[in-house]
């Protein structure tokens, strides 16, 4: 199987196992392994994920030069109930977005997200329900980040899905520049 199909059955076996947020975290690599070979393979899986992320969903991030911030409804998939004029980003209702004009200020988001997946351990909760977006648009190629904070996964499309996993902290710096462009939040989870 080729590395490009093998992320993908990857990324496609990580979203049909997000269950709901009620369930117990465990680490992505540390599914119940039938044996030592199972363990080494589900390892690899995480670091092979997170290197992806890191070496080319990140730099397309910092190339780019329009990003913007989006505040993201996770309760509100566009593909449940009847059809909405509203606006969806990847399914999900937008509760406002802002351009992040600021080379300073988009470097700092960036840096933030980096630093979450780097030090992340592949720990995660079976939901993804994310509260903040970031789209970065480079001439003719887009890059959408749907983030969950609350299970800790990142969904990046560009032309594949990249997933990859969070410790958290990048919370505070995304609420930040929300909460000063006056955008509204979805609710903490609970």
């Amino acid at each position: 199987m080729s590395p490009t199909v093998a992320a993908t059955v990857t990324a496609l076996a990580c979203i049909l196992n997000l269950t709901g947020c009620g369930q117990t975290a465990a680490r992505s690599d540390a599914a119940t392994p039938t044996s030592t070979t199972d363990a080494t393979a589900s390892a690899r899986d995480f670091h092979e994920r997170q290197r992806a992320f890191t070496e080319t969903v990140l730099p397309l991030l910092r190339s780019a030069k329009h990003l913007t911030l989006y505040s993201l409804d996770p309760d509100a998939p566009e593909s449940d109930g009847p059809a909405r004029d509203e606006p969806d980003f990847h399914g999900y209702r937008v509760l406002g977005k802002t351009p992040v004009d600021d080379p300073t200020l988009k470097a700092k988001l960036i840096d933030a997200l980096r630093k979450d997946v780097d030090e992340s351990d592949g720990t995660v909760a079976f939901c993804f329900e994310p509260r903040h977006g970031i789209r970065v648009v480079d001439g003719a190629r887009t890059v959408d980040l749907a983030i969950c904070f609350t299970c800790l996964q990142v969904e990046a499309y560009v032309t594949t899905t990249y997933p990859a996993t969070l410790v958290g902290n990048a919370r505070d710096a995304f609420d930040g520049v929300l909460t000063a462009e006056g955008i509204e939040k979805a609710a903490p989870a609970k």
